[in-house]
């Protein structure tokens, strides 16, 4: 089979688009990820997967704490800037994060909701691996919205 044919077949699966962000103020790490899924509703619990080189994984496994914002319609320079293994620290040009007081965590401003979570476990594939975090607490914005990506491109669903 050739990579190629596979990426074409899983391009046709919309998927949502979210940041992770971790850090304090001073530092903040981020990366998109476009493969967040919901594993238990009765006991919040989400995974998705980052590849096995991502720093922002590293950060996240010493961490234990992080946030994950469902990007929004207005916020597709939000997904490039932190996409392709173009881990960011804080101060990208028009994007803004605040930290929560509760959590002080960074939240993506602006973003469909945001959810705060503690990492729980990971299996680690040859190239990626899957994290599972639970969900501790959940802001919901609702401003614009949510961004979706299909066929290697971005869209919204009104």
């Amino acid at each position: 089979m050739e990579i190629s044919d596979f990426k074409d077949a899983m391009s046709q699966i919309p998927t949502s688009v979210a940041l992770i962000s971790l850090g304090d103020s001073e530092n903040i790490k981020a990366c998109t990820i476009s493969s967040l899924v919901s594993v238990d509703i009765m006991s919040p619990t989400v995974m998705f997967v980052l590849k096995n080189a991502s720093s922002t994984l590293s950060k996240i496994k010493s961490d234990l704490r992080f946030s994950i914002s469902i990007l929004t319609s207005n916020q597709v320079l939000v997904s490039q800037t932190y996409s392709n293994s173009k881990e960011i620290i804080s101060g990208s040009p028009n994007i803004d994060f605040w930290m929560s007081e509760d959590d002080a965590l960074p939240v993506l401003f602006g973003a469909h909701s945001t959810f705060f979570c503690n990492f729980e476990s990971s299996l680690e594939l040859k190239n990626a691996t899957i994290v599972f975090a639970s969900v501790k607490n959940v802001i919901k914005c609702d401003s614009h919205n949510p961004l979706v990506y299909f066929a290697r491109r971005y869209f919204t669903i009104e």
